[in-house]
């Protein structure tokens, strides 16, 4: 019964990443930080711009919440 209770929940955390990936250390840790600040206001256009340069899209407030944990966990691996 337990094995079905975590093979469900495993299911419901899909991996969500953005279109893209940045291509560095750095771009991967100023996109983390704006998706910080994404998740609590909406950017300025000038903001807006350059994540959707390093990730491909702009995201919703509750996508930016998603992509952040999942980059969070690749910046650990990295």
């Amino acid at each position: 019964m337990a094995k079905k209770r975590r093979a469900a929940a495993a299911v419901k955390e899909e991996i969500e990443l953005p279109p893209q990936l940045p291509e560095t250390r750095e771009g991967l840790e100023r996109a983390i930080m704006l998706l910080g600040y994404r998740t609590q206001n909406e950017l300025t256009p000038k903001v807006q711009a350059e994540l959707e340069a390093l990730l491909g899209a702009y995201p919703s407030a509750e996508t930016a919440v998603h992509w952040k944990r999942e980059l969070k966990s690749l910046r650990d691996e990295y």
